[in-house]
């Protein structure tokens, strides 16, 4: 999600491109495909990569992006860190059921065929 925090952690995962939630339905629906749902999700990301984005653009600063396989650190910390974004997902993806569109760093989509299909 949103434009502007595209950066050099998306071209290290070779993504083209970060839509907007507008952008992304226009797309959905310029397909023929129904939207079953949608949501954001990691809205506690959201930000620190700001952050992040703006310290890179503002200082020129490159981040030495290796990707989360580099991840190395305690198994407690590992554990902290999985919960918290278990938990900034789950309530994020239960505020989109209840109707409301959370901001957060991914958005996603449910899908299914043609609009005019079953």
């Amino acid at each position: 999600a949103y434009p502007v925090l595209f950066s050099a952690l998306d071209e290290f995962l070779e993504h083209e491109r970060r839509y907007r939630r507008a952008d992304l339905r226009r797309l959905v629906d310029a397909v023929g495909l129904r939207r079953d749902g949608e949501g954001a999700l990691f809205g506690s990301l959201l930000l620190p990569r700001l952050a992040s984005v703006g310290a890179q653009r503002l200082l020129g600063w490159r981040p030495a992006t290796t990707g989360v396989g580099a991840w190395d650190h305690s198994r407690l910390l590992t554990r902290a860190v999985t919960a918290a974004l278990g938990l900034d997902n789950r309530l994020l993806l239960q505020l989109s059921r209840a109707g409301f569109a959370p901001p957060g760093l991914t958005l996603w989509t449910l899908c299914r065929g043609a609009a005019g299909g079953p």
